[in-house]
């Protein structure tokens, strides 16, 4: 798992998409500066991950990666599959280029950042929806999270054929 970690991250960046490692297991970053010190730059990556293998790898959002997220959330009493559907019916999360299973049931559905446009994260605790836009990041397959106890993966669904269409933060 730790070596498909390692060139998990050097693909991305590789692809130029920046990256940045967080504490095996969980998604707090693990280096000085967050989120704000990814990097796609491919020694910067192949140094980060030959000092910590089992490293998640985590991925600014937003203009900076070029990627933005609508992520759905099941914890206690949320469920954000029903917001989710309300959307889907309503034509607003038409067009993502990625669907990841997340390590606590939920998912992320990744979409193109508009160009010049600044597109802010946001939350809806209630809904179980949040927005994961400029300011914000994830983390993204192969990575594992430690969830009562084991190991669990984040994993790509599927991926859309085509470039897909930006989705508006509002």
């Amino acid at each position: 798992h730790e070596e498909a970690l390692g060139r998990s991250a050097l693909a991305l960046a590789a692809s130029n998409i920046p990256v940045f490692p967080c504490a095996a297991g969980e998604k707090h970053p693990a280096v000085a500066g967050g989120f704000h010190a990814a990097s796609a730059e491919v020694d910067e990556v192949r140094r980060w991950w030959t000092a910590m293998p089992n490293a998640n790898i985590g991925m600014p959002t937003g203009a900076a990666s070029g990627l933005v997220v609508v992520d759905v959330d099941v914890h206690g009493t949320v469920d954000g599959y029903e917001a989710l559907e309300r959307a889907r019916r309503e034509g607003l999360v038409d067009g993502w280029v990625a669907a990841v299973a997340t390590p606590s049931g939920g998912l992320h559905l990744y979409f193109p950042a508009r160009g010049n446009t600044d597109q802010r994260s946001w939350q809806s605790a209630r809904a179980g929806v949040d927005f994961r836009g400029d300011g914000g990041y994830i983390i993204v397959p192969p990575a594992a999270r430690v969830i009562e106890g084991e190991a669990r993966q984040y994993k790509t669904l599927q991926l859309a054929h085509g470039h897909g269409r930006p989705l508006d933060a509002q």
